[in-house]
């Protein structure tokens, strides 16, 4: 089974347990790294996840949701860590939905009560 981790890696909490994640589970096998909008993504953190087998696919491109799409076609589930760049634009949720992917979601808690939308499609929700 191959296990898609969708988050940033950067500095940040969410960023951090990414990065360990991507480090430590040995289950997932790719990792979809949006650029943060505030931080850029460091790439010792990267390079980390490169040298462990991870699969990583890194984008700038807010609009370009063919990355995503063609994410998603490679994977059976995903870990979605709500992300800023695609709040508004994109719900990533729903995409895997359609496609018939696993969804694990961990919300970002400051955002609940405007966009709870994406969190309850998913399978499993996590709150960290």
């Amino acid at each position: 089974m191959n296990v898609g981790l969708i988050g940033w890696g950067c500095t940040t909490g969410n960023g951090g347990m990414n990065s360990d994640l991507a480090s430590l589970a040995t289950w997932i096998t790719h990792w979809l790294i949006p650029d943060h909008p505030n931080w850029p993504n460091h790439k010792p953190y990267k390079k980390k996840k490169k040298n462990s087998g991870v699969k990583i696919i890194e984008t700038a491109l807010k609009k370009n949701f063919e990355i995503i799409s063609n994410f998603l076609d490679e994977v059976d589930a995903i870990i979605y860590i709500e992300h800023p760049c695609y709040k508004d634009d994109y719900n990533v949720v729903l995409e895997a939905k359609k496609k018939n992917k696993l969804v694990i979601g961990i919300p970002m808690w400051e955002w609940w009560l405007d966009r709870k939308d994406w969190a309850l499609q998913t399978d499993i929700l996590i709150a960290v």
